[in-house]
Parts: structure tokens; sequence; C-alpha cells
């Protein structure tokens, strides 16, 4: 018993050795300085290269699982201003190390609830909205709001739904720039109103629009709301006004560029663009060629880099849970929310240079291009 209790303690002893001797032999290779480690050769043999680059992806997992995830449901990117805008959270996110998940409804309601479910189950902190329909949104983003996202309203507004941020312009404001252009030519007699798609949250802009032309000694003898906000609809309503009134019309209110391009398109057909004033929103490159040329009056030049990079830079708050601070707030139905407001710019034929070629928006090429 002795004799095996003896071999047991040197066996002990022995293992501890052992163990003392590998650590102090870990110790010893570990690198001292990240430069060097950093610099030092990898290879699949050496065990200080494996654990390095074992390190280098832990590091990359961790910076990723840091990041702020920000989903973007758009309506569209069918009509340029749109496509400027994704551009530009691309751009503001990569700026910010922001990973950003869009998808796209096309125009369709139920398309775009289905595309924040799924935005919802990737783990985003933020999801931005530009609702197809402002009134279609109020239950997915609720659900949104309870599993702890935070909700940016980007740009048009939403009806009896929850926001933590709206980032947009003023709706009001921007209604009495469309129209300002009619004051400035103090234009009388017969007006059309041909707005946006109802669905959007549009009844501010078309107050702001009233509200000039309530000064102005004019007639609204048609208003119609553009579904999709097409140019085709507009097509149709322009032929109906300009019938209906014996081309007694002297200005066409139109509420976006493609709106106003199937109006010049039916005053076109009876002899009379460039004769009507017609207005316009969104400054489309379209839209400035036809103001160079005479054939559209003006349009509302929204600095997209300037909101997308806004709204990035919101979301990047909501996300770290920071204040948002803004001088006024806006409510759609349910809670007031912080309204980060961008400027608009009317764009008339007199200031195409200075505004926006001067500025590098467009080149002299592209707007007086024949």
């Amino acid at each position: 018993m002795k004799q095996s209790w003896k071999k047991l303690v040197a066996v002990l002893l022995t293992v501890t050795m052992l163990g003392a001797l590998g650590g102090c032999g870990q110790e010893a290779a570990a690198p001292t300085d990240g430069d060097s480690a950093k610099d030092a050769p990898k290879t699949e043999s050496t065990p200080d290269a494996a654990e390095n680059d074992n390190a280098d992806a832990k590091a990359g997992e961790e910076s990723q699982s840091d990041s702020i995830k920000v989903g973007y449901s758009l309506k569209t990117v069918q009509e340029e201003r749109w496509q400027r805008e994704l551009d530009g959270c691309e751009a503001a996110a990569k700026d910010l190390n922001v990973e950003l998940i869009y998808q796209v409804a096309n125009g369709d309601a139920q398309t775009q609830v289905s595309q924040i479910e799924n935005l919802i189950t990737q783990g985003v902190d933020v999801i931005m909205v530009t609702a197809v329909d402002a009134g279609a949104l109020t239950n997915i983003l609720n659900t949104a709001k309870e599993d702890g996202i935070k909700i940016l309203v980007y740009d048009q507004q939403l009806e009896n739904t929850y926001g933590d941020a709206f980032v947009g312009y003023d709706d009001f404001t921007n209604g009495t720039l469309i129209a300002q252009e009619l004051k400035n030519l103090d234009i009388k007699g017969n007006v059309v109103l041909l707005h946006g798609d109802k669905s959007s949250g549009i009844e501010k802009i078309i107050d702001g629009e009233k509200s000039i032309l309530d000064q102005l000694d004019v007639e609204i003898v048609m208003e119609q709301y553009c579904q999709n906000w097409g140019a085709e609809a507009a097509l149709g309503y322009a032929q109906n006004a300009l019938a209906e009134q014996n081309n007694d019309i002297a200005a066409f209110v139109c509420m976006n560029d493609g709106i106003a391009s199937g109006t010049i398109q039916a005053l076109e057909e009876v002899g009379m663009d460039g004769k009507v004033a017609v207005t316009g929103m969104d400054c489309e490159l379209t839209a400035v060629q036809r103001i160079a040329k005479g054939t559209q009056t003006s349009t509302l030049y929204k600095d997209s880099v300037a909101l997308s990079r806004a709204a990035i830079e919101t979301a990047v708050k909501l996300a770290k849970g920071e204040a948002v601070t803004t001088e006024s707030t806006i409510n759609f139905g349910v809670n007031d929310m912080p309204h980060v407001i961008v400027n608009s710019a009317v764009i008339t034929k007199d200031n195409i240079d200075s505004e926006l070629i001067d500025t590098g928006y467009y080149t002299k090429e592209e707007v007086y291009a024949e």
C-alpha cells in the first residue's frame, strides 16, 4: 500500500510540473505587441497563426454584431426621386458603418406589409418606411414597436400609426411652394389641381397649395387624385379638363413631375404646351429639361442627399437610444414625435443654373440636352 501510494504521489507531481511548463511555454509564445502580431506571417501549421486567425474572426463577429441594422421599406424606386433617396441612404449608411437592408414594395400595400414582417424577423434595430398606403401599416408597425424596434417615418406621412421620428419636408410648406410660381406669374382664370395618390397622406400639401390659390383670381374647375402618382392617370384627367373647358385653362397644379409629364402630353396634343403654367415636384431630370425648354413652369427641388443623410443619422440616434431633438413635432394620430425638417426650393427657368448646375446636382449637358 505504501509503495502504491508513493507511485501515485510521483505521478501527480509529474503531471503538475508538465502543466506548469506548458503554461510557461504559451505565455512566452504570445505576442506582446498588437501590430507585431498582425504583421507576423500566418500559416495553417503554426499554432500561433491559428490563434490569431480565430481572434480576427471573433473580432469581426463582434464588430458585425455591434453594428446598427436598419431596415428600409420603400414604396417604389420606379420614380427617379425614390431611386435617388435609396442611393443616398446607402451612401450615408456606408459612411456611418450602418448595415442597411432595403426592400421595395413596387406600389403594393400588402407586399409592403409582408416585407416589413420580413425585416422584423431579420432583427433590425430601426425600420424606416415610406408608405404605399398611409393607413395600411398601423398593425405591422405596432408589432415592430412591441418587438422593441424603433420606427422612423421617411418623408410621407401615415395615418393612425405610431412613430419614433419623422424625417421629411413640411407638407404644408411644400404645398405653398408648389403653387408659389402661379402667384409670381399672377395667374388668372381656370385652374386644374392634379394630386398624387390619395392613399399617400397628402392632404396638408393640398392645403398648402390652396392657401396660395385663395390669394389669386382663379377658379378650380377640376380636382383629381392620380393613382400611384402616375403620368397616365394625369394624361386622362388633363385631356378631360381641356375638353370640358374648351382649352380655357390657365394652369395645372401638378403634385409631382410624373403627373406634370402626363399633363404636358395632353397640352401638346392640342398645341398648348408652353402656353399654360404647369407645376411639379421632385426635380426629376426630364422635368428640369422641360423647364429649360419652357413647357413646364416649375418643380420643387427636394435635396435627396440631405434628406437621406438626415434619415440615417436619425436612425442611428434612435438605435442608440439617444434623444432626437427638433424644434417641431408631428402626430399621425397616435403620438407626438420629433419632426426632422429638410427644406425645399422652387426651381424655375431663372435659377436652374445657380441651384442645380453650379451645385453639381445636374450637368449643363444633361439639362440642356437636345
